[in-house]
Formats: C-alpha cells, structure tokens, sequence
C-alpha cells in the first residue's frame, strides 16, 4: 500500500511538472493565441521535476504516517483521504514551482526576486491548491478503489 501511494503521489507530481512545462512563454505586448511563445527550456524542467517528486513524497508521507487508518478504512474515506492528499500536494507543488519560477527569472534584479519571492510563493501555493482541488476528484475515485484492492493484503 505504501509503495502505491507514493508511486502515485510521485507520477502526479511528474504530470503536473509536464503539464506546468507545457505553459507557453508569452510577451505582454502579444496577444493569446495557441501556443506563441517558446516552451519552458529543458533546464527550467529539470528544476520541476525534482520539486514535483520532493512534493509528492512529502505529501505522501505525510498521509501515511498520520492517516494510515482511513486508507485502510472504506471506500468513501480512503476517497477523501486521497482527495485531501491530492489538494495539498498541488499547494505545495504550487508554492515550489512559484518560488523556481522567481529563481530562474534572469530579467529580475536580485532585490526584485527577494522582494517578489514571499508573493510569488503564496500565489502558487493558492493556484496550486485550485488545481489540486480540480484533479483531486478525478484522481481519488481510482486511487482509493486501488487502495481497497491492495490494501487488505499487506
């Protein structure tokens, strides 16, 4: 059970940091059309990718150590288990990606990214928590069926 847990909570990760990559690099002077400016390079990824798994097993960590028996409860509790598990992982995905983003902005003074570090993490960490609170019932419904199969054997 452990080990799903924190193989999903790792893959999840792994989505968003791919989907995250996927948002495109637009002036302000442009206007939005699909996709106009240039992807995230390969080294701004590199950076997503260990935030997103260093998000995702601290959350599922987390989980396990504090609310190991509801996972193994019924169906309706693992669900909310995981859809909690699901909404704060995207807040502190959020929060890391936000303050990554400030880090590796080399058109910022170094006074303008200490100064817009603080907004910049608890911006992300907010729309972080809107998208985890968006994908948490899409994903609890087959992680806690999941659960309830392996669960009860180890």
């Amino acid at each position: 059970m452990a080990t799903l847990v924190r193989a999903a909570a790792i893959l999840a990760g792994l989505m968003n940091a791919a989907l995250f990559d996927l948002i495109p690099d637009v002036p302000h002077d442009e206007t939005l059309v699909a996709f106009p400016g240039d992807l995230t390079p390969w080294p701004d990824l590199a950076l997503f990718a260990p935030s997103a798994i260093l998000a995702g097993l601290a959350v599922s960590e987390i989980v396990l150590r504090l609310m190991r028996p509801a996972l193994l409860g019924n169906f309706y509790l693992r669900f909310w288990v995981i859809a909690l598990a699901v909404f704060l992982g995207g807040v502190l995905l959020g929060a890391l990606f936000g303050s990554t983003a400030v880090l590796l902005d080399g058109a910022m003074t170094v006074e303008n990214e200490i100064a817009g570090l603080p907004f910049r993490i608890v911006f992300g960490a907010m729309l972080g928590g809107l998208a985890g609170f968006a994908e948490a019932p899409v994903l609890a419904i087959p992680l806690a069926a999941a659960l309830g199969l392996v669960g009860n054997r180890g």
